[in-house]
């Protein structure tokens, strides 16, 4: 603000606003992202898509509406200047069922199989289709505004369970995309684990540094 004289003017005194120069300079500061694997799924909201978080998937039926899964994270991160990618490479991912981890279709019951080589699958991308057991690498921006009370979801975490089996032909041969089982197909229940890399690696655009930490690698 400046104050100049317009008494010589034959005028009142009064004040007249001027531009002040300013310098901000802003960087990342170094500090510590805590990431906590949710599993979660999406909903309409009033004001957007939210996400719900659970600790199961739901067994439904192929005339029920789909529904969208998706690997989230509780994060917890200092003052960000711009948006943060953090990406986890070489994860992995088992299906296993009951106590002796067997394959998903394996019965309880002995001189009870389903056929087809469905007693020894084992890979997710046969259970469910989505981006979250198709990729091995696994990317999750944070946003400078980010309201970091709420659950992020994984840029492509999506995950969808096959409601309907299916025969699909690949170059190796056919492969039988199964419906993952509940437990009363059989006898035991079956659990997806992903795994997370212990020190996924950071990307800022401004370069600064910080440390990224996951409080929970085996997820269930």
């Amino acid at each position: 603000m400046g104050t100049y004289p317009f008494l010589a003017l034959g005028e009142s005194p009064r004040v007249e606003p001027q531009g002040l120069p300013v310098s901000v300079n802003f960087n990342l500061p170094a500090g510590d992202y805590v990431i906590e694997p949710k599993l979660a799924y999406k909903k309409s909201g009033p004001s957007g898509p939210e996400l719900v978080e659970i600790d199961r998937i739901e067994r439904l039926e192929s005339h029920e509406p789909v529904r969208e899964y998706v690997l989230a994270a509780k994060v917890t991160a200092p003052v960000r200047a711009t948006d943060v990618t953090i990406s986890f490479t070489s994860v992995t991912f088992e299906m296993k069922s009951g106590a002796l981890g067997n394959p998903p279709l394996k019965l309880s019951k002995t001189g009870f199989q389903f056929g087809e080589g469905r007693e020894t699958e084992t890979e997710p991308k046969n259970f469910f289709s989505g981006n979250l057991v198709n990729q091995g690498v696994l990317k999750l921006t944070v946003t400078q505004t980010q309201d970091l009370r709420k659950l992020i979801a994984f840029d492509n975490g999506d995950l969808f369970p096959n409601l309907v089996e299916s025969l699909v032909t690949t170059p190796s041969g056919t492969v039988v995309k199964c419906v993952p089982p509940g437990k009363k197909v059989t006898g035991s229940e079956t659990k997806l684990r992903i795994q997370l890399p212990d020190s996924p690696t950071i990307t800022d655009p401004l370069g600064s540094t910080a440390t990224v930490s996951v409080s929970l690698t085996d997820f269930d």
